[in-house]
């Protein structure tokens, strides 16, 4: 099929320029020692933009970001995707989530860059790559992108919802100080280039027909979103006790 050949080469070609784009930040930033003066510039002028409002909603954004709204949302997905035997966009998006896990904790081990000295909460992993914002692409995005192709959403809508989700979710790790700017920029590049390779992965797999069970699975991705927001509401993080020091950061460390 001419069409699924260049859809393909397409994806392959996505792959291959995120990874070259990845491994070009990887050099980058190992140049550097993790020393970046923007990354500390960005950082000093958004702390003093804390606002106990802000730090709620933002808060509560970060939670629905990570593991609280990941985790619901991956179990439901599968229940659904396994009662639409959809088999080639359930290999998507665990390809995607599993890669991008692993290649987070592989890479916050091997760099071991402190985090920044004012977050808001206690955090004892290493601070590049974000795993919120590799989550929010690796994650978040394929599932728009699963919407989209089950035909829940128009294509458009679900890339501007994934490219939505993505800024707010990263936006929030350097606004309650978690991570630095090139924190964040080396997340979107991993967590893009798991995407692309579990996309790449459901284009060599052929679907099963199967029988309408679209009420059902509606129902399990409903329950998903409905815990993922109780836990994002209610469950918390530990959180540090800043100081300001004279240069507006925090002299607690994280």
């Amino acid at each position: 099929m001419p069409q699924i050949d260049t859809a393909h080469r397409r994806l392959r070609s996505a792959a291959f320029l995120l990874s070259l784009a990845l491994l070009a930040a990887l050099a980058a930033y190992a140049a550097t020692g993790g020393d970046i003066v923007l990354d500390h510039r960005i950082a000093d002028a958004v702390y003093p933009l804390r606002s106990d409002a802000g730090v709620a909603v933002m808060g509560w954004i970060t939670r629905i970001g990570g593991r609280h709204g990941v985790l619901p949302l991956l179990a439901g997905a599968t229940v659904a995707l396994l009662l639409l035997r959809r088999s080639d966009l359930l290999a998507a998006v665990w390809v995607a989530a599993l890669g991008n896990l692993v290649s987070v904790t592989l890479l916050k081990a091997a760099f071991d860059r402190p985090r920044p000295a004012m977050g808001y909460f206690i955090e004892t992993s290493g601070s590049f790559p974000s795993g919120h914002a590799a989550g929010a692409i690796a994650v978040w995005a394929m599932l728009w992108i699963v919407s989209a192709r089950l035909h829940l959403i128009r294509r458009g809508p679900a890339i501007a919802a994934a490219v939505l989700c993505a800024v707010v979710i990263g936006g929030t790790r350097i606004y309650l100080g978690q991570h630095y700017l090139t924190d964040i920029l080396g997340g979107y590049l991993l967590g893009g280039l798991w995407l692309t390779a579990g996309l790449t992965c459901a284009a060599h797999m052929t679907p099963r027909p199967t029988a309408p069970r679209h009420r059902m699975a509606a129902t399990s991705m409903a329950a998903a979103i409905a815990l993922a927001v109780i836990l994002a509401s209610t469950l918390t993080r530990p959180v540090a006790e800043p100081e300001p020091t004279g240069n507006g950061q925090s002299a607690a460390g994280v």
